[in-house]
């Protein structure tokens, strides 16, 4: 019998099981980091689409409340008294010199009363086209202590984005540094646009910080700190802390300054900061220590 050569079969066959053992580990240890790669890549897209989708949220209940106080500064006849009494009318007016028709019930001495903002099939301003109406039922008149504000929308569309939910704003009067003080309640607002949406539950604190006293809108300038949480378009799970105060100025389309941390179900926290005050359309995401500019959507 040769016993060495059974014995270098047995090593040979050994060290082929063993050769064959470690290909198989070393496809699977490719399989598992491309499958990490894959799925850090789907997070990261995750990740972003709540960024971006935070930013809209941000601008569309910004936008709401600044219609309502530049109403209020412009027509105080919606809620005004004449020489002969109380007196309410409907008005054919503009928002920002858009095509918008504004009418209030009831025209009579009693509250609460209602103001409905109706857009029509579709109204254009500036390259933002809203339809459908916006309804605020006000307790009382807008600069008045405790007077609450809710807001609802009725086949309401920003530029083919369809905004859905129910918004309550609150006077609590004027704080120490003198300025009107509001706080503003968004519950479940809903936005979608061709086959996704996301949504967003908030609460938020605003303070009118200039222009409150001139019946200039374009003077107006508002400061907003808070929270909410969301689940964006792909069904993840998103918060939000407002670290800086985000400062909108009627007189730009964005919002120009402060910072905003978004963070992912997946425990990701993305920084989006607005910048520093200049009016334009550019924000900045920072994550891991990169930072890296987008372009805000109106």
């Amino acid at each position: 019998m040769k016993i060495g050569s059974h014995i270098y079969k047995l090593k040979n066959f050994n060290m082929k099981k063993t050769l064959y053992l470690l290909a198989i580990l070393i496809t699977m240890i490719s399989i598992t980091m491309s499958s990490c790669k894959k799925d850090s890549k789907e997070n990261d897209a995750q990740d972003l689409t709540s960024v971006e989708e935070s930013t809209i949220a941000s601008e569309t209940y910004f936008e709401t409340f600044t219609d309502l106080s530049t109403l209020s500064a412009e027509n105080d006849g919606l809620f005004g008294v004449s020489g002969s009494g109380f007196e309410i009318k409907n008005v054919a007016a503009a928002i920002g010199n858009s095509c918008a028709i504004i009418g209030i019930s009831p025209q009579n001495n009693t509250w609460p009363k209602t103001l409905t903002v109706d857009f029509g099939d579709g109204c254009t301003y500036e390259n933002v086209t809203r339809k459908g109406k916006v309804i605020a039922v006000f307790t009382d008149r807008f600069k008045n202590p405790q007077a609450k504000i809710t807001v609802t929308f009725d086949n309401f569309y920003v530029n083919n984005h369809k905004i859905e939910g129910t918004k309550v704003i609150t006077n609590k009067g004027k704080n120490e540094a003198g300025n009107y003080n509001f706080t503003v309640e968004v519950s479940k607002l809903k936005i979608s646009t061709t086959g996704k949406a996301f949504s967003l539950s908030s609460l938020n604190n605003i303070e009118w910080k200039e222009g409150s006293e001139t019946r200039t809108p374009g003077d107006d300038v508002f400061s907003i700190t808070g929270t909410a949480e969301g689940t964006n378009s792909k069904g993840k799970a998103f918060s939000i802390t407002i670290v800086k105060p985000l400062i909108k100025k009627v007189a730009c389309k964005f919002i120009v300054a402060g910072s905003s941390a978004i963070t992912s179900d997946s425990g990701t926290t993305y920084t989006l900061d607005f910048g520093s005050g200049q009016c334009d359309d550019k924000a900045t995401v920072t994550v891991a220590g990169e930072t890296k500019e987008i372009t805000l959507h109106k």
